[in-house]
This record gives structure tokens, C-alpha cells and sequence, in this order.
């Protein structure tokens, strides 16, 4: 689904280019949300991830609203992820 995503992000870009319109997605990681607390009860191990690897609402808001100010003018077809490094140190225990 990522890989999927990453893919409509990039061509999106490409075509809405010519029109001045960027495309950019952010992939949020683990938030605490209320549907986090109903699927703790269905996720083995979930307990012993480490409270700083979870992001905030507004961790990720930041993120978005970086990528709407003029400052992301030459960020294209990128996706962004925001997970305190999380999926980084996933793939070096991999």
C-alpha cells in the first residue's frame, strides 16, 4: 500500500507540474488516538513501544503546513515521513 501510494504520489507530481501544482503526501506514524486504544487490545507487544516513538497530532500538522507555505516550493512528488525514526531503526533490525 506504501509502495502504491508513493507511485500515485510521484506521477501526480509529474503531471500536475505544468499546472503549478505540487504533490507531496506525509505518512504519519503511531499517534495515540482512540482508535489506538480499541486496537492495543488486538496488537501483541504494543505496550513496550517506547512513548517518544509515538507523534502527536501536531507533529504531523507541522509537516503538512510546511508543505502549503513557500518555504516547500522545491519539495515535488515526495512523501514525508514523520515517526521519530521509528520505521528507520525498523529496517536496521530487519
Amino acid at each position: 500500500m506504501k509502495a502504491a501510494m508513493e507511485s500515485v504520489v510521484r506521477d501526480l507530481s509529474e503531471t500536475l507540474i505544468k499546472r503549478g501544482i505540487a504533490v507531496n503526501a506525509v505518512s504519519g506514524g503511531l499517534v495515540k488516538t482512540d482508535s489506538f486504544k480499541v486496537l492495543r487490545q488486538f496488537i501483541d507487544g504494543v505496550e513496550r513501544i517506547p512513548e517518544e516513538l509515538f507523534v502527536t497530532p501536531e507533529e504531523i500538522a507541522d509537516v503538512v503546513m510546511f508543505l502549503c507555505c513557500p518555504a516547500s516550493r522545491a519539495v515535488r512528488g515526495q512523501t514525508i515521513i514523520v515517526d521519530r525514526g521509528l520505521s528507520n531503526s525498523l529496517h536496521r533490525n530487519a
